[in-house]
């Protein structure tokens, strides 16, 4: 009579096989969700610092700055926590836009944040038309 057990090297061999594949689908479902974390939080800044480079515009656009025109504007925001610089740059001199020095202004927003021991630098740049000045 034939024994129709499995036998202990049989057994050791198939959950070695069973282990390893756990092993590895672990790691790269953990690694999903650590880049996932990564983006989601990555994501999160970039809307703050675009909502602060568009109000920025927008007050300019609409005089709600005060009389004097607003070269550089610094935010601290703590959550989630991020350095935002905004300003109004004059274009270059040396620039095909010359022409249009009088009413048209650079803004640039810069955010930086650290996470996971890097830093990451982020900007935004548009052209803006002052609306011109009544005389």
């Amino acid at each position: 009579m034939k024994n129709k057990a499995f036998t202990l090297l049989e057994v050791l061999v198939a959950l070695l096989i069973l282990v390893s594949a756990a092993t590895i689908i672990s790691g790269v479902n953990f690694r999903a969700f650590v880049r996932s974390a990564k983006e989601r939080a990555y994501l999160d800044r970039v809307f703050v610092i675009q909502k602060d480079f568009l109000d920025f515009i927008w007050n300019l656009e609409n005089k709600k700055t005060e009389k004097k025109e607003i070269k550089k504007e610094i935010n601290k925001i703590e959550n989630p926590e991020i350095n935002i610089t905004t300003e109004l740059l004059d274009i270059d001199k040396k620039s095909e836009l010359t022409n249009f020095t009088g009413n048209v202004k650079i803004v640039k927003t810069s955010g930086s944040w650290k996470s996971f021991d890097n830093e990451n630098i982020l900007n935004f740049v548009t052209f803006i038309r002052l609306k011109d000045k009544k005389k």
